[in-house]
């Protein structure tokens, strides 16, 4: 049984008001018509981020202080974090490699 309140939904629905949003909330404004239409047509969604070849996905936990200072450098942050830990991988290579 759903605790909704589909009569509430159906009024607010006809009020047609705009969804509210911040920039911080993801990828487009979707009350930007053609914003919207971008997003999809390109395929992708906040959850499964087209993904290049060789890479895979998996949940992480990290420190806010690491989440906060990869954010603060812009909307590539998880590309960001990939390549550090790839760089990183790469010295300890190196490192048992001498």
């Amino acid at each position: 049984m759903s605790n909704t309140d589909w009569e509430r939904v159906r009024r607010e629905a006809e009020l047609d008001l705009p969804i509210p949003y911040d920039s911080e909330d993801g990828p487009y404004d979707p009350n930007d018509a053609e914003a919207t239409k971008r997003f999809f047509a390109n395929g992708v969604s906040r959850g499964s981020q087209q993904r290049a070849a060789g890479t895979g996905s998996v949940r992480l936990d990290l420190d806010n202080a690491v989440l906060e200072h990869f954010r603060g450098q812009g909307d590539d942050w998880r590309e960001r974090i990939g390549e550090t830990l790839k760089q990183y991988v790469e010295q300890q290579r190196l490192a048992k490699a001498s």
